[in-house]
């Protein structure tokens, strides 16, 4: 069986077995990244650590994965709050070691080279990766062979932590309790979101908030069984929903759209990541679309959320955004 790389830690504060949690809570961007690794390794395996994790989105029109700050532990000390840290170093004398085994307590020592993440360790709200191995040359060639894997996982740990995050707020609850007693689904929205129920009963509802402006639709549709999604498919019915309820956007299929199979809402879901665009607006943007049959429900959910925000970084508002999408959880009747 092949040894998994990554394992999350869902309560762990301060090396203890505790789950109250830091008293201070993380701050940055989405899209913000703490890389902290031994001065003598930052040359060679602290570059190589950061070109893997702000590797460009292809979909996002070549935005890095995350805005890096490379630091060093004796300079760490100011940013322990942050929002993501990834700790890279060597089991020995290293600096980094001293730092996963006080703070991090439960990343055993391994004779192989090996990934983690965490969450809450100096900050609540916060993700903590470690990477850690017995030789900066097994960490080159772990990262050589496993840097994909690498930045998916904590890109997934990050779009959670920011959902429990949107979740664990009291005014989604009653928003949640809502959405719940209407419709037979919910999701959490931060404030600031102006709701669009006028076409609910054909089964579409939608969320937006300007400057920029964002966008956050469901689209349902009553199904006795499963039908077949694909890419193609799933293009159409996005580009039919919105010019039936939403403008009349478009999947831009100039640009790139990348289309991958993932877990969303305890259910298998097809998710499309690319471009939107507008010709009668002159306008578009970033957008992901996830869609699934709930089994339960019998229904074919459509979630989809989107973004126009000209002349801004869009990483970290996109991000948030598929935070919010990852929140829906659909309702047995």
């Amino acid at each position: 069986m092949k040894k998994p790389i990554v394992i999350l830690v869902l309560c762990l504060a301060l090396g203890l077995a505790s789950c109250s949690g830091p008293l201070i809570s993380a701050v940055g961007e989405a899209n913000d990244l703490v890389i902290v690794v031994d001065s003598a390794l930052r040359g060679s395996v602290g570059a190589r650590v950061e070109q893997t994790f702000s590797t460009e989105s292809k979909w996002m029109c070549g935005e890095e994965a995350y805005e890096i700050l490379v630091t060093t532990p004796e300079d760490f000390g100011n940013l322990r709050n942050r929002r993501h840290v990834l700790l890279v170093g060597t089991w020995g004398n290293g600096r980094v070691a001293d730092l996963v085994r006080k703070n991090v307590a439960r990343v055993p020592i391994s004779d192989t080279a090996e990934f983690h993440i965490t969450t809450d360790v100096w900050a609540a709200r916060q993700v903590v990766a470690t990477l850690m191995a017995n030789s900066p040359e097994e960490l080159i060639g772990y990262i050589e062979s496993h840097g994909n894997e690498l930045l998916e996982a904590l890109l997934t740990a990050s779009c959670e932590r920011l959902a429990d995050g949107l979740c664990a707020q009291e005014e989604a609850a009653g928003v949640r309790a809502m959405l719940e007693e209407r419709y037979g689904w919910s999701l959490c929205l931060p404030s600031g979101y102006e709701f669009d129920s006028g076409a609910a009963e054909e089964g579409f509802v939608i969320f937006g908030r300007r400057r920029p402006d964002r966008f956050v639709f469901v689209r349902w549709i009553d199904s006795a069984e499963e039908e077949g999604i694909t890419r193609d498919s799933l293009i159409a019915a996005r580009d039919a929903v919105c010019r039936a309820y939403h403008n009349g956007d478009i999947v831009e299929l100039r640009r790139p759209v990348l289309v991958d199979t993932v877990s969303f809402s305890g259910r298998t879901a097809l998710r499309l990541s690319g471009w939107w665009g507008n010709m009668e607006l002159v306008g578009g943007g970033p957008f992901r679309t996830y869609c699934f049959y709930d089994p339960d429900g019998h229904r074919t959910y459509i979630v989809d959320v989107s973004l126009f925000a000209p002349g801004l970084d869009k990483t970290s508002l996109m991000r948030s955004l598929d935070a919010i999408a990852n929140t829906f959880r659909p309702h047995a009747p």
